[in-house]
């Protein structure tokens, strides 16, 4: 028995189980053993027989969209309005402008940026900020 780029041919039907059952790493062995060597056209076959099942096998993992379910939806608790100042009067005056005028208000970040005098990224970060330091205060309803 011969050996191919250090690959003794007794290896090769262990390395081509291991393949079709997903092994990149016995994959890339029988690849750099048929690709240096200009191996026989059979066993080119079986490598390529290989490669196609691995493909199949990453494929078969991945779960189409429209199978997955939404997670259920909780029920609507309505914010206490006074829990909601308090929790306001926490936040620092540039989050709680910010906030006040994209969530109350209804301006865009480009209306808010031009208000304020800040860049429009500033706004979203301020935004951002905001909301995750109000649903720490309030829980997830902000």
């Amino acid at each position: 028995m011969g050996s191919h780029a250090g690959i003794h041919e007794e290896h090769l039907p262990r390395l081509a189980h291991q393949t079709l059952g997903g092994s990149a790493k016995a994959l890339g062995e029988l690849y750099v053993a048929f690709a240096e060597d200009g191996f026989g056209a059979a066993h080119r076959v079986l490598v390529r027989r290989a490669v196609a099942r691995a493909n199949r096998l990453a494929a078969a993992r991945e779960v189409p969209l429209d199978t997955v379910r939404a997670p259920a939806a909780r029920p609507y608790q309505p914010l206490d309005g006074l829990a909601l100042d308090r929790a306001l009067a926490t936040l620092t005056p540039a989050l709680r402008s910010v906030f006040e005028l994209m969530a109350v208000e209804g301006n865009s970040h480009r209306e808010i940026s031009a208000m304020l005098r800040i860049g429009v990224g500033a706004s979203k970060v301020h935004l951002h900020r905001a909301r995750k330091e109000l649903r720490l205060l309030l829980g997830d309803g902000v």
